[in-house]
């Protein structure tokens, strides 16, 4: 090859290297892969905090004694007491006067939703019903049980005696303050549905009445007793959260 081929050769090779060979294809840049941008999450707010235990008095219709609850969640806990009270009430059953002595005594489990979860609460569960009854009849003078008459040397003293079914269902409402730790008050009302008393055969201190007669004052009492299978639960409560 002459000089001159080689200075002519050079110029147009320099020219051709850059272009592509007629009818060739151009492979395409490479795909870059979309970017996604990442939505900010919403900061998530961090659960209150609960203080779960608590411990207190109860006292009201149901009588008075210790309550302790523990709550599960914001929503949920559970709830037991035990309270007692003695009461004494003059009456008239059957014509015949009588001092009357309540006993209350009770213990009850009870499942607290608050369905707000602050202290607003809707309750269920049940009690064991230990209430007891005595009636006591004694008097002085002309007394008429029956139709028939009696003087206080013949009667002596009537004694009465009734209970109530052991396990008796339970709802109330109320407040008893937030979840949060401190002192507590509050307040529950409700009922408990108690079913009716039984009243048991009478007793007389006196020999001269006959059973007959003794079993119409027993049903005279039942009678009565069976108006009030419902006991009406009106609570105040006080307390502390921890």
């Amino acid at each position: 090859m002459s000089v001159k081929s080689i200075i002519v050769a050079g110029p147009v090779s320099a020219i051709l290297l850059p272009w592509p060979v007629f009818g060739q294809e151009t492979p395409p840049p490479p795909e870059t892969p979309p970017q996604t941008q990442e939505t900010p999450k919403p900061d998530k707010k961090p659960a209150p905090h609960i203080s779960p235990f608590y411990f207190g008095v109860t006292g009201g219709s149901l009588g008075v004694g210790p309550e302790a609850s523990y709550a599960i969640n914001r929503y949920i806990g559970v709830r037991g007491n035990i309270t007692f009270l003695n009461v004494s009430h003059d009456f008239h059953s059957g014509g015949l006067p009588y001092h009357g002595q309540a006993h209350l005594g009770s213990g009850g489990l009870m499942l607290d939703f608050r369905p707000f979860g602050g202290g607003f609460f809707i309750s269920g569960g049940a009690r064991l019903n230990k209430n007891k009854l005595r009636a006591k009849s004694t008097f002085n003078g002309v007394i008429v049980i029956n139709g028939v008459t009696y003087t206080s040397t013949r009667t002596g003293t009537l004694l009465g005696y009734a209970d109530f079914p052991a396990v008796a269902p339970t709802f109330t409402f109320g407040y008893a303050g937030t979840l949060r730790h401190g002192i507590k008050v509050g307040i529950e009302a409700g009922a408990m549905f108690m079913g009716s008393g039984r009243v048991y055969p009478f007793t007389n201190t006196g020999p001269n009445i006959s059973p007959s007669r003794l079993e119409a004052q027993r049903a005279g009492l039942q009678r009565e007793m069976d108006k009030y299978e419902v006991y009406p639960i009106v609570q105040l409560t006080a307390g502390y959260r921890f």
